[in-house]
């Protein structure tokens, strides 16, 4: 029996349009708009160390005191973020990562539930054409 996947290749073309954006929307300006937008007290969420310590020097060469903050993706819970006086902004880096990660869940999930409705192969039935040892007796 093969494993079950997306017949139809949606999760493919996703993936492949998702990659097609991601490299034609570097170096657009998108950090800098960022930082255009961050005032004193704000917070910016971003997914790894050293998009945080990039950010964190950026912002420093602006003048702001920001908290840049590293939470994975997956792990993101906004009631374990405590609040702030200002706003919360979430780097572009971490909601490409965010769209990446649910993508790989949805894929994993569809293929998951295909296979859950597969049919169950029945054991062979036992040919009565082939000899048969019964109690060590052929």
């Amino acid at each position: 029996m093969t494993t079950p996947t997306d017949f139809f290749g949606i999760g493919t073309a996703l993936r492949a349009m998702f990659a097609t954006y991601s490299q034609t929307a570097r170096r657009t300006g998108r950090t800098t708009r960022l930082l255009d937008v961050l005032r004193d007290g704000d917070r910016v969420i971003v997914a790894s160390i050293p998009e945080q310590r990039h950010l964190n020097a950026l912002a420093r060469g602006r003048g702001l005191a920001v908290e840049v903050r590293c939470v994975p993706p997956r792990d993101i819970h906004p009631a374990s973020l405590p609040p702030i006086a200002g706003r919360t902004h979430l780097d572009h880096g971490w909601i490409e990562k965010f769209y990446e990660t649910e993508l790989a869940y949805a894929e994993r999930a569809v293929a998951e539930i295909q296979a859950r409705l597969q049919p169950v192969e029945p054991s062979p039935a036992p040919s009565f054409n082939e000899p048969t040892t019964w109690g060590g007796l052929s």
